[in-house]
């Protein structure tokens, strides 16, 4: 339970940073500067980092194959830059919940398409909850 509540309190924190970056700046600009300052702080990540430990990755999980990887984040940069978006235009509480529909989406991906049933009632359940709610704040 205390992972949800976290998981929560994060998304309702990044969010309400969103909308203050969309409120001071166009959705574009805010997104700009975003980039940068993650460039930044990653770049001095991995210099940090490989000079801590220098042992190569052990076991990769899947083969690299770059026009699905770049397709996946330029359809990724795309859903942020529409949140954005959405986020200068209506209000916090009406968008942050279709901003996560993606939870809705990866279940039913994971259950019906990759076969996990293990949890897969309760995962199922949970997604149509996610549903309700955001039914629920748009006839609100």
């Amino acid at each position: 339970m205390r992972f949800a509540l976290l998981t929560g309190v994060t998304i309702a924190a990044y969010s309400a940073v969103d909308r203050l970056g969309v409120q001071a700046a166009s959705p574009l600009t805010y997104a700009w500067v975003l980039w940068v300052i993650i460039f930044v702080l990653l770049q001095a990540l991995v210099r940090i980092s490989s000079r801590i430990a220098r042992s190569p990755a052990v076991g990769s999980v899947a083969r690299p194959e770059p026009g699905r990887d770049a397709t996946v984040g330029v359809a990724m940069l795309g859903a942020w830059l529409l949140a954005l978006g959405a986020l200068s235009l209506a209000p916090l509480a009406a968008v942050v919940p279709l901003r996560e529909s993606a939870i809705v989406l990866v279940t039913g991906w994971g259950v019906f398409r990759m076969g996990e049933r293990q949890g897969a009632l309760i995962r199922l359940l949970g997604a149509a909850s996610i549903v309700a709610g955001a039914v629920v704040l748009a006839i609100a």
